[in-house]
Formats: C-alpha cells, structure tokens, sequence
C-alpha cells in the first residue's frame, strides 16, 4: 500500500504531492528547524559551561602553582635567615670569649719547623674589656740587619683598630740601620706563620653573612 501525497511538481507511483497537501505538511519543516535551533542552542551554551569551567580550572591551577613558589622561596627566605642569625651569634659569642693564640720565635729560631715554635695564648687578653681601640694581634716583621741577612720575629702585640676596622702596628726595624721588608698583622689563632696577612674567621664570616643577606633583599 503507497501512501499518497498529491503535489503538482511530480508523480511518483507511490507519491503523489500537490500543493493543497495536509495542514501537518506545513507544520514539519518549521518543527525541524526549532528542534535544529534549540539543540544549536543547548550545544552552544554546553560548549560556553564546559569553555568556562576548563577556563577555571587552569585560572586555579595557574594560581596554586604560584602561591606554592612564593611559600617555598618564603621557606627557603626564613631558613637562611634563621641561619645566618645563628652563625651571627655564635660570632659575636665565640669573639667575646675567644683567646687568641699567637707563635713566637726570634732569628734563627724562626727558621726552624713551626713545631719549634713557641705558642702564646690569651694574647691581648690584659687589655680592658671597655678599650675598643686595642685588640690582641699576631704580628710577622721580616727586616734585615747591617750586613743584609734576612731576620724574622713572631710574636703577640697589642695593635690599634682605626675607622674602618683595620689593624694598625708600627712597623719599625728592632735594630738600628735595618731595613723592614715585611710586616703582617692579623687577629686570627697562630695566623702569624704565614709570610701573608690572614683575616680573622670572624671577618670572613661577616663578610659572607652581609653577600647573603645583599641576596636575600
């Protein structure tokens, strides 16, 4: 059995359309198109949700990944200074209770091995506590004598501390006519064996604590 639509355009042995066609005819293609416009509709507000909520996530993501930065370089910040605050006061600690030790030998004494050499302790340690300007040091005076021999001598001296910190000592020739080829002065423990001037671990380490905290700003 054909079903039969009667429409002027053609025939077909099973259809048969014309133009006066049932009212549901008409109502068809218009259904079809709301239907196609309302999930267009509904596609594109599930595209917008699902654009918005990945959107959020990243934004979220993005933003976690930044505050877990900023709490570890605020971590790693608080240990360095925690510390440098520590090695600062074992600093200010161990110089306050430090007894400086110094080698000692005159001449040819001083061309013997160190082992020879004699060690003195607590060097400086007869000064008032109160005097800022003195400090115990370890001094090296290298000069020559009137016939041009080279001559050393290591002791403990009381030497003077100027504006900026540094050590001060006269340097002057014990025998009349020689001439002083070296002379260092340095405030570390038995710093006067070598023929250089040796900073203090207590110098060094400010120096190091001030780098640190310039990189830390």
């Amino acid at each position: 059995m054909c079903l039969k639509i009667q429409m002027k355009v053609f025939t077909d042995p099973c259809w048969s359309i014309v133009a006066h066609s049932e009212p549901a005819l008409y109502l068809f293609f218009p259904t079809i198109s709301l239907i196609l416009s309302r999930t267009a509709l509904l596609g594109s507000k599930f595209w917008y949700r699902a654009h918005k909520q990945q959107t959020k996530e990243i934004v979220q993501e993005k933003t976690s990944a930044a505050l877990l930065k900023i709490q570890r370089r605020s971590q790693t910040t608080t240990k360095m200074k925690t510390i440098i605050s520590v090695l600062a006061l074992f600093a200010v600690l161990n110089l306050a209770t430090a007894q400086l030790e110094c080698y000692s030998c005159l001449d040819e004494k001083c061309t013997e091995p160190a082992g020879n050499w004699q060690k003195v302790a607590n060097c400086g340690g007869t000064l008032n506590p109160a005097d800022k300007k003195h400090v115990g040091a370890c001094l090296k005076l290298g000069y020559t004598d009137l016939n041009k021999n080279a001559k050393t001598i290591r002791k403990c001296i009381i030497a003077e501390k100027d504006a900026s910190g540094k050590l001060q000592y006269p340097c002057n020739s014990p025998i009349q006519g020689g001439t002083v080829t070296t002379c260092d002065v340095c405030d570390s423990n038995l710093c006067n064996s070598a023929p250089v001037t040796r900073f203090g671990y207590v110098t060094v380490l400010g120096a190091a604590m001030a780098c640190l905290l310039h990189l830390l700003r």
